[in-house]
């Protein structure tokens, strides 16, 4: 499997529109909804991340200006660059009842690594930026089928593998949401990691 380049991720960050990092936050969901769907309408997209219809056919012609999207007759898709930074990343989502579990893949080993030392720092920014504190259960990785779940006592971590042992793949990032908002909080996962590298 192909990993996700992160200087180009952090580029394509970097490029967004938006003032403020929740401004960017916002252009980034948008985008996860057209790298999974390829194209879609605006009122699919408005309907699905909960702006309003002005607010998404504004940021919609901005990422469209920007080079990140394209028209088409009918729709709008995203462009071969937007598609070409993200690829090799995968989001895979798992209803268990109150709890959502999301796991990302086709990040680089190294990365993996690297955010145990930065646990805090990550979980922080997603806290700050969901501006939920109980909308996260846990944050770990596996790197080959390891599982690793920072923080955690023994026992506890015990528990929690078990309950994402046959969920998780090798070599991803995952996290289990209180509350979870379909690509927004993908979005918030993706700008918190790269605030911490």
């Amino acid at each position: 499997m192909n990993s996700i380049d992160m200087e180009q991720l952090a580029r394509l960050i970097n490029e967004l529109p938006g003032m403020s990092e929740q401004d960017k936050i916002k252009y980034l969901s948008i985008i996860l909804i057209y790298y999974e769907n390829k194209c879609a309408g605006r009122v699919f997209v408005y309907k699905t991340l909960g702006y309003t219809e002005r607010k998404t056919r504004s940021r919609i012609n901005k990422l469209v200006d920007k080079g990140f999207l394209h028209k088409t007759n009918y729709s709008v898709c995203i462009s071969e660059q937007a598609s070409e930074t993200l690829r090799g990343l995968v989001i895979n989502r798992y209803d268990l009842g109150k709890q959502v579990l999301v796991s990302m893949n086709g990040f680089p080993q190294g990365i993996l690594e690297d955010i145990k030392y930065k646990i805090l720092r990550f979980r922080d920014y997603i806290v700050i930026y969901t501006m939920d504190p109980g909308s996260l259960e846990i944050i770990g990785y596996t790197i080959g089928d390891k599982i690793d779940i920072p923080g955690l006592p023994g026992e506890l971590a015990i528990k929690y593998e078990r309950l994402v042992r046959d969920l998780v793949e090798n070599d991803s990032l995952f996290i289990l949401w209180n509350h979870y908002r379909k690509y927004i909080y993908d979005s918030i996962l993706l700008f918190s990691l790269y605030k911490v590298l």
